[in-house]
């Protein structure tokens, strides 16, 4: 999921590392995870939804079949990784602007 091409200067410009300093909030493991982020884009992350929703809507069309079930598990598995994540950066960048207006 990491951006391979980037620099590890052009990774750490990206701006979900901050989550990590919210210890009222997440548990130590919650923040060594979020460490791992710092390099993920709204847009990349936005994009691996869609993928995984797809996926999800291609097992309703094949619901009877034995791997219609198996994409409906991945799909759902890929999704709610995907909304941690967001849920996580989402919640970094509204602890920023607040703390930026304050």
């Amino acid at each position: 999921m990491h951006h391979i091409a980037q620099s590890a200067t052009d990774r750490d410009r990206h701006d979900a590392g901050q989550a990590g300093s919210a210890w009222r909030w997440f548990s130590a493991r919650t923040m060594r995870r979020a460490s791992r982020y710092r390099d993920l884009t709204w847009r990349h992350v936005g994009r691996h939804m869609i993928f995984a929703l797809a996926i999800i809507l291609v097992s309703r069309i094949w619901a009877g079949e034995a791997h219609g079930v198996l994409l409906l598990v991945i799909g759902s598995i890929w999704a709610v990784l995907m909304a941690r994540i967001a849920f996580i950066k989402g919640f970094d960048a509204l602890t920023r602007q607040r703390r930026a207006r304050s």
